[in-house]
């Protein structure tokens, strides 16, 4: 599976400029499947090898949630989507962010406030000093994650889903909607007021 833009007159931009570099020669196309952002996933003979099935799946799901939180009119902005079990964000603060995860194996979905760096042991200790306080505002349990083998830590939301089924793709982008915006709200300002020095 590849994973294509849209270009101008509907012809898929790669495809349009492959046939430019082979002087007209085309490749033909044996399925192409349209995502709302004009992504298309297609099969092809000279399709890249280096990317998996589920990595290719992975981009084309994170595309997905990013045209979601753009219809939606999300306060947050998301970056172009990569082929990675994660889609990460900014929190305003440099080694802190919120990532949205795909675990197809275990059939999970996570979104957390992720921690990296020196600093964040001490910005974990701080947090879980306004863990009830915290799970009060989101009105939910989180999975605190100190990881004491490493450097970083995480602080998650679990859920069940399979971003393999293509059916559950609707309700998985407005749950991860609701949690990363719940997660930039509560977790923002706080990031931001912890002494590091």
């Amino acid at each position: 599976m590849l994973v294509i833009k849209i270009g101008e007159g509907g012809v898929p931009e790669s495809y349009a400029n492959a046939v430019e570099k082979r002087g007209g020669k085309a490749t033909p196309f044996t399925e192409v499947n349209l995502t709302k952002s004009g992504y298309v996933t297609s099969k092809n003979i000279n399709e890249d090898k280096s990317l998996s099935e589920t990595k290719l799946i992975q981009l084309e799901y994170w595309n997905y949630i990013k045209d979601t939180f753009s219809e939606k009119k999300s306060f947050i902005s998301l970056r172009k989507p990569r082929a990675q079990h994660w889609y990460s964000f900014s929190l305003g603060r440099s080694k802190f962010n919120i990532s949205l995860t795909v675990n197809t194996i275990k059939k999970k979905l996570g979104c957390e406030l992720y921690m990296r760096g020196d600093q964040a042991k001490k910005a974990f200790a701080e947090l879980a000093k306004e863990k009830e306080e915290i799970e009060s505002e989101l009105n939910t349990q989180l999975n605190w994650q100190e990881l004491p083998e490493g450097r970083d830590c995480r602080i998650i939301l679990y859920r069940d889903g399979d971003i393999l089924d293509k059916n559950s793709w609707e309700s998985t982008s407005q749950w991860f909607l609701k949690w990363a915006e719940l997660f930039h709200k509560s977790f923002s300002e706080r990031i931001k007021k912890i002494n590091l020095q």
